[in-house]
């Protein structure tokens, strides 16, 4: 879309000899460069200016209608696409805006080293946590393997060892869920996040947005994380910047009750019918300045709707719950806050790690 409209989009641009910000784009008559942004030093040699003011401006135009079309139509069969186009609008204009200013990071970077069990996507995700708490394993999931155990398994075909066999189980349902390629190697750490290395077959099967869930090796507890930045190193070795959303999560079932006939009822109440169940991720989250957290659930695109009721169901309760306002969409999943909550819910979210 955005190569269709580029000619008429640029139309507008001139180049001058007079820069129209401090921060303009600059072409070098004498180099091969192409456009650079200008920076603080003196510039050498001819130059000409590049006023982006007019292409951002129709950019941020686009940002804003694709964002009420999201907000006013969120069940729209277009706002995947709507959603897609958004943040490609975004990141042009942040790209070519004319007043550019750096992000401030959110925390300082700190030099990690070490190793992370990984699983991309909010369908492997919820399918993992389901799987272990239905048919959860004692002791440590995750383990290296020995000598020892590795000759058993030469000689006799199986681990002799119960606890070692639980393990290998554990090792073996993780292999089903995580990313191929084996574990990703940790760079740097900061409060809000994870600059990681991966292999390359990740990056070509993920995109910015996608879902991704990480564990220190030899640990149990889940962190679940956006992914917000991919730079390809090597040609087998990829950079993956992730956004940390939360450090608890429970993977839940929801259902919507389907009534029965309003012809037919017990005690004047219509009896229900077979539920339609998906999956869902249930998220605490803590606000800055209160202890009261604030719940919200990732649920596939097709199943939010604000103020829908449905059953939440955790490895030991059900409870009833309903949709609050949109937090944030992505092709695959939706993110929302829970308006009516079970009190008893409070004790599943302290669980979730």
């Amino acid at each position: 879309m955005a190569l269709r409209r580029s000619k008429r989009w640029c139309a507008p641009l001139r180049l001058t000899v007079e820069p129209s910000t401090l921060a303009s784009f600059y072409i070098d008559l004498g180099g091969r460069g192409g456009l650079k942004r200008r920076a603080l030093h003196p510039l050498e040699g001819r130059v000409l200016f590049l006023d982006t003011r007019p292409l951002h401006a129709m950019l941020m135009q686009n940002v804003v209608l694709l964002e009420q079309k999201l907000r006013h139509h969120p069940l729209s069969e277009r706002s995947p696409l709507r959603a897609d186009q958004l943040g490609l609008m975004s990141k042009l204009a942040a790209q070519i805006d004319p007043e550019f200013k750096p992000l401030a990071r959110k925390g300082e970077r700190t030099t990690a080293a070490g190793s992370v069990d990984a699983i991309v996507g909010f369908s492997r995700i919820a399918g993992y946590l389901h799987e272990r708490d239905l048919h959860p394993v004692t002791g440590r999931e995750v383990r290296e393997s020995t000598f020892d155990e590795g000759l058993e398994i030469a000689t006799f075909g199986r681990l002799r060892n119960e606890q070692a066999r639980v393990l290998d189980v554990a090792r073996r349902r993780l292999a089903n869920f995580a990313t191929p390629g084996g574990p990703w190697e940790i760079r740097d750490v900061s409060q809000s996040g994870y600059r990681l290395v991966a292999p390359m077959s990740v990056i070509t099967s993920v995109t910015l947005g996608t879902l991704a869930a990480i564990r220190l090796q030899a640990q149990t507890m889940w962190t679940l994380c956006l992914v917000r930045r991919m730079k390809r190193l090597t040609s087998d070795r990829a950079e993956i910047g992730l956004q940390v959303i939360a450090h608890n999560l429970v993977g839940v079932e929801l259902a919507e009750p389907k009534r029965g006939d309003d012809a037919y009822s017990v005690d004047g109440v219509a009896p229900s019918v077979t539920d339609r169940r998906f999956p869902g991720l249930f998220l605490s989250l803590n606000k800055r300045g209160s202890d009261t957290p604030v719940h919200t659930l990732i649920v596939p695109p097709g199943e939010y709707l604000s103020g829908k009721r449905v059953r939440m169901r955790t490895v030991d309760r059900t409870y009833p719950v309903s949709f609050g306002r949109l937090l944030e969409r992505h092709p695959e999943w939706i993110w929302a806050t829970l308006d009516s909550l079970d009190v008893g819910l409070k004790k599943a979210a302290s669980a979730g790690s």
